[in-house]
């Protein structure tokens, strides 16, 4: 069995299948990107209430004993 292969179409398959795969990764990094980016900001968020609060904390207590 003799297979014709046109010169253009080989290019044209190996090019559909690499943007193809790029599309798919770029996808799958979009969403890795989103979910890690969401959960980041909730750290923190998380952090920066924690700093604030034992920033408050030594703020009062300073104030405090100034008034000792």
């Amino acid at each position: 069995m003799i297979l014709h292969m046109d010169n253009s179409s080989l290019p044209r398959s190996f090019a559909t299948k690499y943007f193809l795969c790029a599309s798919v990764k770029k996808n799958i990094f979009f969403w890795r990107e989103r979910l890690f980016h969401q959960s980041s900001h909730r750290y923190l968020t998380y952090s920066y209430l924690k700093i604030f609060h034992k920033v408050e904390l030594f703020t009062r207590s300073q104030t405090f004993l100034q008034h000792l």
